[in-house]
């Protein structure tokens, strides 16, 4: 079998690298006893826009799926508090909102609910739906969000109804199985690296009704495969036929914890999975569990092999090419996808899903890049990620602009994307010569919200200007009379206050809905695409150009009157962490956690960010700078900014200060509920600075 895959992997034109052992036949592995340069650097790609690796077009890729009419979904937790809970169910272009669980279907431990779309028909004929656990009322220990893709549940479907069983999984996740049996099933609960050497196993283990131990499960036998780049990008049918030559470790029986030790350095860019075989259950389904790389984040030896130190994150454009980098060290596999339109066919008819996919290669300090040759600007994008938490889609966290939604990043020439005169406003001002300030006490700021300022009726266009939007809040001329009283109201207001900077709340993306008509008052503190313009407030949402353009006269015309804009700016946390492009691209590197894995949550909002993770450290630095350099912005508000460690702050002031010295930072000295890990922090060489 072994000769036989090897064979078909070399007509395939397929390399098989290294795994720094792994890679080589199982039952020969090359020993290492010191921890090696990990880094088995491939050669950056370079290919044709008309030649990607493959094509994906909508209907004649995807075999039909059947869409229910019905779908029943049944949830168990042996916490005995079922009757507290609720769903909250929701889908891309569906609002969110809790249901009650079925009459009759409750018990302590167990709840379901019948999703009936006869009656639910907003969620009609859509492909798929998310949904969290959550208590009634309350945002407090939700689970994280959970996307029920039908195409992936087709064998749980019965005549027009698809029967899912969920129960608790590690941390906030929830696990969802086709049968209740399944939910009972042994398993391999966790598998974790706890070093480059060693893989930690825990089992299920039965209990009672008062919650004490009666059983510890182990596994009779279990196999560990190695699946890298070769096998990801092999076909369904490839994988299928060479899977064996990738099983590179066998054991068992084991105890209920037990772990598999590497004689080498494991290299961390391969999707490890263990399958196991339970005493009693040998003609059940084979129990898989994919390797989590979690324990290995704050070892000396990933910081010093698999982080990046570089300022070409995201997409760098020219017109001849563009190179797109992503930060990804625990992937096996990363394809770039390039679409054509900048949000899917869920959002609206003229939304569209074909792309072309190009495989990317890994470079080295947890990077993976590829360039494509041509002009993208107006192309849209995204990466398919392969790692522990299996195949996702999401937006490049260095997108530095968006389509509707903020679902796809988009490719564009920045110097174009400019209003007239931009380019004669400077980025750094001249406080010799300026009305701005000389000092930090003559700074009076007022603090507006861009929707607010333009949405009463007492505000009235003289341009036709769109209300809520960046064009109205700059418009000048406007007044209000009434009684024979007249006043000047918006941007007019504002100038005649005398202030010298305005506080705009939240305008980067947020997580809401952007469509005209669609649109509804948002605060703006559910980020999610931090360096994206949102196009909430867009006098044309789905032209991603628009929204840069519009911003950036917003900010022209204060700065003519000497005054400077200030962005509210929220980096402690995000709309959803599970749902976030941060998870996707590197699962449980950028949120803090609880012992359990579940989200610390020190913003009051389910999460927050782990802004002392050296990749998260260099994140908000880079965005800071790069507000501060693109959009000439000439302060920041942090949002409990007590979220953000010492250390990051005073790296983002020097990386400020060396663009504009005369930019201001401030923001909340606290958190909403505390945060996580204060007396590391306190501890941290450089907090006492």
């Amino acid at each position: 079998m072994k000769n036989k895959a090897i064979s078909k992997l070399m007509l395939l034109g397929l390399a098989i690298p290294l795994l720094s052992g792994c890679g080589e036949s199982p039952s020969s592995p090359t020993e290492k006893t010191t921890f090696n340069d990990p880094i088995a650097y491939e050669d950056p790609r370079t290919v044709d826009q008309d030649r990607p690796d493959r094509l994906h077009y909508a209907k004649a890729d995807e075999e039909e799926i059947v869409i229910p009419d019905k779908v029943v979904l049944h949830y168990h937790n042996d916490d005995n508090q079922c009757y507290s809970r609720r769903f909250w169910i929701w889908n891309l272009n569906v609002d969110g909102l809790e249901y009650k669980p079925d009459e009759g279907s409750w018990t302590g431990t167990d709840m379901a609910i019948t999703l009936d779309f006869s009656v639910m028909t907003e969620f009609a004929d859509l492909d798929s739906f998310s949904f969290i656990i959550k208590f009634e009322g309350t945002w407090d220990k939700q689970s994280e969000d959970t996307v029920i893709n039908y195409a992936n549940y087709q064998h749980c479907i019965s005549g027009t109804t698809m029967t899912l069983w969920t129960i608790p999984g590690e941390g906030s996740k929830i696990e969802i199985y086709a049968t209740e049996e399944e939910t009972k099933l042994p398993k391999i609960t966790t598998a974790k690296f706890i070093d480059f050497n060693t893989i930690e196993c825990t089992c299920t283990i039965d209990v009672d009704n008062e919650g004490n131990p009666i059983k510890y499960w182990a596994p009779k036998s279990w196999v560990l495969y190695a699946f890298d780049k070769s096998y990801q990008i092999q076909t369904d049918a490839g994988q299928k036929a060479n899977k064996e030559y990738y099983a590179f470790k066998h054991g068992g029986p084991e105890s209920n914890v037990f772990r598999i030790r590497f004689n080498y350095t494991a290299r961390i860019n391969v999707q490890y999975l263990i399958e196991s075989v339970f005493e009693g259950y040998e003609d059940k389904p084979t129990r898989k569990i994919v390797v989590s790389y979690e324990n290995l984040y704050e070892n000396a030896n990933f910081n010093k092999y698999y982080n990046y130190s570089g300022k070409d994150l995201g997409a760098t454009y020219t017109p001849e090419q563009t190179t797109f980098k992503v930060w990804s060290p625990v992937s096996a596999l990363v394809d770039l996808n390039l679409y054509t339109v900048g949000y899917p066919k869920a959002l609206g008819a003229d939304g569209n899903d074909d792309h072309s996919v190009y495989h990317m290669n890994y470079t080295g300090f947890g990077v993976w890049e590829v360039t494509i040759k041509g002009d993208l600007a107006g192309k849209y994008y995204t990466y398919s990620v392969t790692h522990s938490a299996g195949t996702v889609e999401t937006i490049d966290p260095y997108a530095k602009a968006c389509g509707l939604n903020g679902i796809r990043g988009y490719v564009y020439d920045n110097n174009a994307a400019k209003p007239d005169g931009w380019d004669n406003v400077p980025k750094v001002w001249d406080n010799a010569g300026s009305k701005d300030i000389k000092t930090p006490q003559e700074l009076s700021i007022y603090e507006v919200h861009i929707r607010d300022l333009t949405m009463d009726k007492t505000w009235v266009s003289n341009s036709n200007s769109l209300r809520g939007t960046y064009t109205a809040f700059v418009e000048e001329g406007t007044s209000y009379t009434q009684n024979d009283n007249t006043v000047t109201t918006g941007f007019s207001h504002i100038k005649e206050l005398g202030v010298k900077a305005v506080q705009l709340l939240p305008i980067f993306d947020n997580d809401n809905d952007e469509r005209i008509g669609k649109r509804k008052f948002n605060w703006g503190y559910n980020p999610l695409n931090y360096n994206c313009v949102d196009g909430g407030y867009a006098t044309d949402p789905i032209n991603p150009t628009a929204r840069i353009v519009e911003f950036k006269n917003l900010v022209q015309s204060f700065a003519k009157y000497d005054m400077r804009v200030i962005m509210d700016v929220v980096y402690n946390h995000v709309s959803s962490a599970s749902a976030s492009c941060f998870t996707k691209v590197m699962p449980k590197y950028y949120f803090r956690y609880n012992s359990d894995w579940s989200y610390a949550d020190g913003s009051g909002c389910s999460n927050e960010v782990k802004s002392d993770a050296p990749m998260m450290r260099k994140y908000i630095v880079d965005s800071l700078c790069w507000w501060a350099t693109e959009y000439k912005i000439k302060g920041f508000r942090f949002d409990l900014m007590a979220l953000i460690d010492t250390l990051t702050l005073k790296e983002a002031k020097e990386a400020l200060y060396a663009i504009d010295k005369d930019i201001v930072i401030y923001g909340e000295g606290w958190t909403s509920g505390g945060y996580h890990g204060r007396d590391e922090w306190i501890n941290m060489p450089g907090y006492e600075n």
